[in-house]
């Protein structure tokens, strides 16, 4: 299985789209598509182990979702194989659970 580098990829969004053009929803939708397929996981694989419904996945790649909650956010990180702090870090960001001032113990909260 590929790592997944989320930072990278999310610069490299925020860099080629412009932070102003691209909505919150639709760059974190993008991000999970590039970390899921990365995975390698199917939609309905990563539901199962983040424990919601495949059709939740599918509208948060799309940017057409209710914002995850912190817990299903790091089950998603979790299931996804995001451990690198940063890229942790960015994930949880783009997924509205985390403040740009904390960094530290991104694991846990």
């Amino acid at each position: 299985m590929d790592v997944v580098n989320f930072a990278s990829a999310w610069y490299s969004l925020r860099m080629t789209q412009g932070c102003e053009e691209v909505p919150g929803d639709e760059r974190f939708g993008e991000l999970l598509l590039i970390a899921r397929k990365r995975a390698g996981l199917r939609q309905l694989a990563l539901a199962k182990k983040v424990d919601v419904d495949d059709s939740y996945i599918s509208r948060m790649e799309r940017g057409v979702f209710t914002p995850p909650s912190r817990e299903v956010a790091v089950r998603l990180a979790d299931a996804l194989g995001i451990n690198d702090e940063e890229d942790r870090f960015a994930f949880l960001l783009e997924a509205g659970v985390a403040r740009r001032e904390r960094c530290a113990g991104v694991k846990n909260w």
